[in-house]
């Protein structure tokens, strides 16, 4: 048997386990770098930039559907008042008659102040001016308004105006107010006119009836 021979083996037996040992003893250490923890912060904070731009023009986009339904819901509900009383169109002094027709569980941004379940309809002449005080309220022109009324962007008013038609214009003003001139005469017809938040635009649908 050779005794050199099981001795170098005894030695190199020993040298392996005083390697591994000397690994265990001195793990290596492992963890984030300044530069990583600087490009996650730099993520999260473009997130949330996204989501503070996009979350307010989205629920601003709804607001201003809910709008547009308002439109849509006033239009359906004046063709069927005008359909129940023999194809005749409430007169000047009959807004008591177009609030009638209308149900605030069914308007988003035209309901009565005073809990009644209708909106408010106020009458306007002929040469009255719209005034803030007529905010969240549906205004009824027996004919189209002089030319120094103005409606202002960003108000929850709609203005109807008896026997007018918006002449092909969706859009009446471009530039934040719009005086109610360059209305159409059309006799059977109700011009309407309303804004939407955060839009320089003052809008015109009309409905034939």
């Amino acid at each position: 048997m050779n005794i050199s021979k099981i001795l170098r083996s005894i030695s190199s037996f020993i040298n392996k386990k005083n390697t591994n040992k000397t690994k265990l003893d001195n793990p290596k250490i492992s963890g984030f770098t300044i530069v990583e923890v600087m490009i996650v912060l730099a993520i999260a904070g473009l997130i949330l930039a996204v989501v503070f731009i996009a979350v307010p023009a989205l629920q601003r986009n709804q607001r201003n559907s809910a709008r547009r339904n308002d439109v849509a819901y006033v239009k359906a509900q004046l063709n069927q008042l005008v359909a129940n009383r023999g194809n005749r169109i409430p007169a000047a002094n009959e807004n008591t008659q177009i609030a009638g027709i209308l149900q605030d569980d069914e308007l988003n941004y035209l309901g009565s102040a005073d809990n009644t379940g209708r909106p408010t309809v106020t009458p306007k002449a002929h040469g009255d001016a719209i005034a803030i005080g007529d905010a969240q309220t549906i205004l009824w022109y027996a004919a189209e308004p002089t030319g120094t009324t103005a409606l202002n962007v960003g108000t929850d008013i709609l203005v109807l105006v008896r026997g007018e038609s918006c002449g092909g214009n969706n859009i009446l003003s471009n530039a934040n107010t719009a005086n109610i001139a360059g209305l159409v005469e059309a006799n059977r017809n109700i011009a309407i006119i309303y804004t939407l938040e955060e839009d320089t635009n003052v809008y015109c649908e009309d409905t034939t009836l």
